[in-house]
């Protein structure tokens, strides 16, 4: 049963712990910036206390003003660093030595009160503020709250001997409840941001696969119709906003029904896959290339003139000529015509310049196939 219980408790993303604080860095550093506000705020408070109890001894209030001004000072330096602080790993450093330094500066002030005076119900809201607003590993606040409540109770065992022993047994007993509370607090906070995350991160990598399935076609790698086409549309308004050149190529393989017939559809798959991976080798990273719709592929080639465009579209159809796709022990040799299109001032749309570039790719069939056609 304590297993099953210990289970359900997630302190540690292992892989994705690192990207979870990071991710909330910022929220935890408003956490922290607000806690560490109301701490000195409240300190400062205190010096309304620290006049009642010490009116009679001006040295002594003279030193507690000292005091909470160091105090003060220390903490607006942790407030700064903490707000300008991008890496978590120096944030829990930081945070980790500010309540660390709050710890030892309050369990110090208590030699400064009465002996029969008790601090505890302040210690506990300490205690169990630190537990649950605490963006650090669960056993470093465990390692700084146990050592507090060690602290305090020594403090008053020893030094409040005007307390009477059922009080200072009462106090001892609330700070082993608080830590207890305080823990189970924690767990259950940490567990829950880290299981929001987690879910979260599934969500978005769902999403990103999904937009990838989108933006990929299945069979081939290369871009899907949708996705080349508005891609395409954006270096098209590029080209006509700045006056810069493109091209356009509409590549269609040949006689690929007759593969289809032949071999089956497994091959002719098997040569459309090898087909597009053989172009993208081939292509610079800028050109942009997709599958339009059954054996037809769509190029941009951003920059490029018609004599340079004709001179990469010549070297990929001649090269392709000489590849041979074995498909179950079967080698299949295929080519493919191509027609290439320059932007021009007429052109209004992506799709005028398309039409033109697939117009010629139908004019370079019609002349014996295995060709490139261009105006």
């Amino acid at each position: 049963m304590f297993k099953r219980l210990t289970e359900q408790i997630l302190l540690n993303l292992g892989e994705m712990e690192d990207e979870f604080r990071l991710f909330h860095l910022r929220d935890d550093a408003v956490i922290i910036i607000v806690a560490a506000s109301c701490a000195l705020f409240a300190n400062l408070a205190m010096l309304r206390v620290d006049f009642i109890l010490f009116r009679d001894s001006p040295d002594l209030f003279f030193f507690m003003i000292l005091a909470r001004c160091f105090y003060t000072a220390i903490a607006g330096v942790f407030l700064f660093v903490v707000y300008r602080t991008k890496q978590a790993a120096r944030f829990d450093v930081f945070v980790f030595a500010w309540l660390l330094f709050t710890a030892v500066y309050f369990s110090l002030l208590n030699f400064t009160r009465p002996t029969n005076y008790l601090t505890t119900t302040f210690d506990l809201l300490f205690i169990f503020g630190m537990y649950l607003l605490s963006p650090l590993p669960l056993k470093h606040t465990v390692a700084l709250g146990i050592s507090f409540s060690i602290g305090s109770t020594i403090v008053a065992y020893i030094y409040k001997p005007d307390v009477s022993a059922f009080v200072l047994g009462s106090a001892a007993s609330a700070h082993v409840f608080i830590q207890m509370i305080g823990l189970a607090s924690a767990m259950q906070v940490q567990s829950l941001r880290r299981r929001v995350f987690q879910a979260y991160a599934r969500e978005r990598n769902a999403h990103e696969l999904t937009q990838d399935l989108l933006r990929v076609d299945a069979l081939t790698r290369s871009l899907s119709r949708g996705y080349f086409f508005e891609l395409a549309q954006r270096e098209f308004e590029r080209a006509k906003r700045l006056d810069l050149s493109m091209c356009v190529l509409v590549i269609d393989l040949d006689h690929f029904k007759k593969i289809n017939d032949i071999h089956g559809h497994h091959a002719g798959d098997n040569v459309l896959g090898r087909f597009a991976r053989f172009v993208m080798e081939h292509k610079r990273s800028q050109d942009i290339f997709g599958r339009l719709g059954g054996e037809e592929f769509g190029m941009i080639l951003p920059g490029v003139g018609i004599k340079d465009a004709l001179t990469v579209t010549k070297r990929i159809q001649t090269a392709w000529a000489k590849k041979a796709v074995r498909v179950d022990s079967k080698t299949i040799v295929s080519t493919m015509s191509v027609g290439v299109a320059e932007i021009s001032d007429r052109d209004r749309r992506f799709d005028e310049l398309l039409n033109r570039a697939d117009s010629l790719m139908y004019k370079a069939k019609r002349r014996g196939r295995n060709r490139v056609a261009h105006k």
